[in-house]
């Protein structure tokens, strides 16, 4: 089957207008960003189905009745974003996708193995969230919000989608770094296929953020200062997750409807596209 989408149908079929915020899936939102996006869009009124793996059900739970303190429907929906018909599950249950994994290491010592791993969670997770998200929001016929985040994802059902990029120059993160473009590329072809549904699609990229992933074997490093130096950017700045899930905030917002297909950096200007 071939669908063919118009380029000069700049006008949606469905009105941006029609767009209001509700519910949110936060994907990967047991910790890090994905856990700072969840608090952030229940402070700002949506109520969240909380997501990550399995083996973080308790952390999961735990994201819950936070949530639920707050004033705000949430409810658990542990799952792999890499298993299509697990997001199926969870969009029919509920959808903001924050989920990714990264594997330090050379460009030469690089296995298949890992490449497939980071490419199956990445960007297979990313492409999955995105698809049916995007089916649950055309169903309903009025609009949402897919944003993609190269290192992770997130979405909100009627429905914000989130994805966190970091930019291939860095060196030891091949699988990652291009998985991140795959995003990248995933994001910039939903925009132009779904705007006519009145679904506008957009990712960001931070730069250094303090999160469990940025940990040593240590405990967490919170000045990221071992994975700057590693990544050759000691004096690079650093940031809190709370400043990235401002900028989810906003592109979740109806009044964000003229951003569309783009990736947004949140680096605190370590980088310039």
């Amino acid at each position: 089957m071939v669908a063919l989408f118009s380029q000069d149908s700049s006008a949606p079929a469905v009105p941006f207008s029609n767009y209001t915020p509700r519910v949110a899936i936060v994907t990967g939102a047991a910790q890090g960003i994905g856990y700072a996006i969840a608090q952030k869009l229940a402070d700002d009124g949506i109520d969240v189905a909380v997501n990550d793996i399995i083996s973080k059900q308790t952390q999961i739970g735990s994201v819950v009745e936070e949530l639920r303190k707050k004033g705000r429907h949430a409810i658990a929906i542990p799952g792999d974003v890499s298993n299509e018909q697990e997001v199926i599950s969870m969009i029919e249950k509920t959808m903001v996708a924050n989920a990714g994994i990264a594997a330090i290491g050379a460009f030469l010592e690089t296995s298949g193995e890992t490449f497939d791993r980071i490419y199956s969670v990445n960007v297979r997770g990313v492409f999955f969230c995105f698809k049916q998200a995007a089916l649950q929001m055309i169903k309903q016929g009025r609009g949402g919000r897919l944003i993609g985040l190269l290192l992770a994802i997130l979405l909100v059902l009627c429905i914000e989608f989130a994805a966190i990029k970091l930019q291939a120059r860095t060196q030891n993160l091949t699988a990652y770094s291009a998985a991140k473009f795959a995003v990248r590329g995933l994001t910039q072809t939903a925009s132009i296929e779904l705007r006519r549904h009145g679904i506008t699609a957009n990712s960001y990229a931070p730069g250094y953020i303090r999160t469990p992933l940025g940990a040593t074997s240590d405990g967490v490093d919170d000045n990221c200062a071992t994975v700057r130096k590693l990544f050759g950017a000691p004096d690079a700045p650093v940031a809190e997750a709370d400043t990235v899930a401002s900028i989810v905030s906003y592109l979740v917002k109806p009044e964000a409807y003229f951003i569309n297909g783009q990736c947004i950096s949140v680096d605190g200007g370590l980088r310039y596209d």
